[in-house]
Protein backbone atom coordinates (compact mmCIF):
# COMPACT_ATOMS: atom_id res chain seq x y z
CA UNK A 1 0.00 0.00 0.00
CA UNK A 2 1.46 3.24 -0.75
CA UNK A 3 1.53 6.42 1.13
CA UNK A 4 -0.33 8.74 -1.45
CA UNK A 5 -2.99 6.06 -2.10
CA UNK A 6 -3.39 5.98 2.38
CA UNK A 7 -6.08 8.42 3.47
CA UNK A 8 -4.72 9.80 6.64
CA UNK A 9 -1.47 11.11 4.15
CA UNK A 10 -3.84 12.64 1.76
CA UNK A 11 -5.29 14.61 4.46
CA UNK A 12 -2.26 16.00 5.54
CA UNK A 13 -1.15 19.55 4.93
CA UNK A 14 2.45 19.86 2.95
CA UNK A 15 3.74 21.30 5.87
CA UNK A 16 2.99 18.27 7.67
CA UNK A 17 4.12 16.02 5.04
CA UNK A 18 7.65 17.73 5.02
CA UNK A 19 7.88 17.48 9.04
CA UNK A 20 6.39 13.37 8.93
CA UNK A 21 9.17 12.57 6.02
CA UNK A 22 11.84 14.78 8.46
CA UNK A 23 10.96 12.61 10.98
CA UNK A 24 11.61 9.23 8.95
CA UNK A 25 14.77 10.60 8.01
CA UNK A 26 15.98 11.73 11.22
CA UNK A 27 14.52 8.53 12.96
CA UNK A 28 16.31 6.17 10.06
CA UNK A 29 20.08 8.56 11.05
CA UNK A 30 19.60 7.54 14.91
CA UNK A 31 18.62 3.93 13.98
CA UNK A 32 22.04 3.88 11.76
CA UNK A 33 23.84 5.44 14.28
CA UNK A 34 23.14 3.76 17.21
CA UNK A 35 22.97 0.32 15.64
CA UNK A 36 26.66 0.68 13.55
CA UNK A 37 28.29 3.78 13.96
CA UNK A 38 28.77 3.91 17.98
CA UNK A 39 29.66 0.34 18.70
CA UNK A 40 32.32 0.93 15.40
CA UNK A 41 33.21 3.99 17.32
CA UNK A 42 33.08 2.70 21.21
CA UNK A 43 34.88 -0.27 20.03
CA UNK A 44 37.66 2.08 18.36
CA UNK A 45 38.29 3.91 21.34
CA UNK A 46 38.71 0.67 23.74
CA UNK A 47 40.99 -0.62 21.27
CA UNK A 48 42.94 2.42 21.17
CA UNK A 49 43.06 3.00 24.66
CA UNK A 50 44.00 -1.22 25.21
CA UNK A 51 46.84 -0.67 22.79
CA UNK A 52 48.53 2.34 24.57
CA UNK A 53 48.03 0.63 27.67
CA UNK A 54 49.58 -2.47 25.96
CA UNK A 55 52.43 0.05 24.59
CA UNK A 56 53.49 2.02 27.99
CA UNK A 57 53.61 -1.82 29.38
CA UNK A 58 55.99 -3.01 26.58
CA UNK A 59 58.27 -0.24 27.32
CA UNK A 60 57.99 -0.21 30.93
CA UNK A 61 58.83 -4.09 30.79
CA UNK A 62 61.70 -3.38 28.60
CA UNK A 63 63.18 -0.66 31.05
CA UNK A 64 63.07 -3.58 33.58
CA UNK A 65 64.54 -6.41 31.68
CA UNK A 66 68.14 -4.56 32.62
CA UNK A 67 67.54 -3.77 35.82
CA UNK A 68 66.04 -7.67 36.51
CA UNK A 69 69.50 -9.16 34.53
CA UNK A 70 71.72 -7.21 36.30
CA UNK A 71 70.25 -7.98 39.60
CA UNK A 72 70.03 -11.88 38.68
CA UNK A 73 73.72 -11.63 37.66
CA UNK A 74 74.83 -10.43 40.86
CA UNK A 75 72.64 -12.62 43.17
CA UNK A 76 73.31 -15.64 41.34
CA UNK A 77 76.67 -15.04 40.58
CA UNK A 78 77.59 -14.30 44.52
CA UNK A 79 75.42 -17.40 45.99
CA UNK A 80 78.00 -20.03 44.91
CA UNK A 81 81.54 -19.14 44.82
CA UNK A 82 83.57 -21.95 45.93
CA UNK A 83 87.23 -21.16 46.51
CA UNK A 84 88.12 -25.32 47.67
CA UNK A 85 87.62 -28.85 46.52
CA UNK A 86 85.45 -29.85 49.94
CA UNK A 87 83.79 -26.97 49.92
CA UNK A 88 82.59 -28.03 46.55
CA UNK A 89 82.18 -31.19 47.37
CA UNK A 90 79.56 -30.34 49.97
CA UNK A 91 77.96 -28.53 47.79
CA UNK A 92 77.53 -30.61 45.32
CA UNK A 93 76.45 -33.71 47.83
CA UNK A 94 74.17 -31.09 49.20
CA UNK A 95 72.32 -30.52 46.37
CA UNK A 96 72.59 -34.17 45.07
CA UNK A 97 70.87 -35.21 48.26
CA UNK A 98 68.16 -31.79 47.47
CA UNK A 99 67.01 -33.71 44.37
CA UNK A 100 66.93 -37.20 45.41
CA UNK A 101 69.76 -37.92 43.16
CA UNK A 102 72.33 -39.13 46.08
CA UNK A 103 71.88 -42.69 45.96
CA UNK A 104 71.92 -42.55 41.90
CA UNK A 105 75.41 -41.29 41.88
CA UNK A 106 78.29 -43.45 41.26
CA UNK A 107 81.05 -41.56 43.02
CA UNK A 108 81.75 -37.83 43.68
CA UNK A 109 85.66 -37.88 42.59
CA UNK A 110 88.00 -35.06 43.08
CA UNK A 111 90.26 -34.13 40.49
CA UNK A 112 93.27 -31.93 39.95
CA UNK A 113 91.08 -28.72 39.83
CA UNK A 114 87.83 -29.87 41.36
CA UNK A 115 85.15 -32.62 41.79
CA UNK A 116 83.81 -35.12 39.05
CA UNK A 117 80.21 -36.83 39.40
CA UNK A 118 79.30 -39.76 37.84
CA UNK A 119 76.22 -41.65 37.15
CA UNK A 120 75.56 -45.02 35.72
CA UNK A 121 72.26 -44.92 35.34
CA UNK A 122 70.31 -41.75 35.96
CA UNK A 123 67.07 -40.04 35.11
CA UNK A 124 67.69 -37.89 32.21
CA UNK A 125 65.48 -34.96 33.22
CA UNK A 126 66.10 -35.06 37.24
CA UNK A 127 69.82 -34.92 36.42
CA UNK A 128 68.68 -31.52 33.93
CA UNK A 129 66.80 -29.79 36.97
CA UNK A 130 69.92 -31.05 39.14
CA UNK A 131 72.42 -28.64 36.64
CA UNK A 132 69.80 -26.17 36.06
CA UNK A 133 69.52 -25.66 39.94
CA UNK A 134 73.22 -25.31 39.72
CA UNK A 135 73.76 -23.07 37.59
CA UNK A 136 70.45 -20.40 39.21
CA UNK A 137 73.19 -20.42 42.54
CA UNK A 138 75.93 -19.47 39.99
CA UNK A 139 77.88 -22.92 39.95
CA UNK A 140 78.47 -23.98 36.55
CA UNK A 141 80.19 -27.35 35.21
CA UNK A 142 83.17 -27.09 33.63
CA UNK A 143 82.53 -30.40 31.47
CA UNK A 144 79.41 -32.54 30.64
CA UNK A 145 79.52 -36.03 28.65
CA UNK A 146 76.28 -37.81 28.51
CA UNK A 147 75.45 -41.47 26.73
CA UNK A 148 71.81 -42.54 26.44
CA UNK A 149 70.83 -45.42 27.41
CA UNK A 150 66.98 -45.41 26.96
CA UNK A 151 64.84 -43.11 26.67
CA UNK A 152 65.15 -41.22 29.75
CA UNK A 153 67.66 -42.83 31.32
CA UNK A 154 71.63 -41.80 30.65
CA UNK A 155 75.13 -42.68 32.11
CA UNK A 156 76.58 -38.94 33.23
CA UNK A 157 79.93 -37.63 34.09
CA UNK A 158 80.09 -33.82 35.23
CA UNK A 159 83.12 -32.32 36.23
CA UNK A 160 82.98 -29.13 38.20
CA UNK A 161 86.03 -26.76 39.31
CA UNK A 162 87.06 -24.84 42.32
CA UNK A 163 86.41 -20.83 41.50
CA UNK A 164 90.01 -18.52 40.66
Amino acid sequence: MSLRNNPMWTKLADREKRLVIGLGIFLVTALLYSLIWAPIQNGFTEKTAALQKAESDWLWLVEQAPKAMASQGNHSASKLRLHSKTALMDALQKSLRQQKLLESAEGLNLNNRGVTVSFEQVDAPRLFRWVAALEQQGLTAKSMELIPISTGVTKAEIAFEVAK
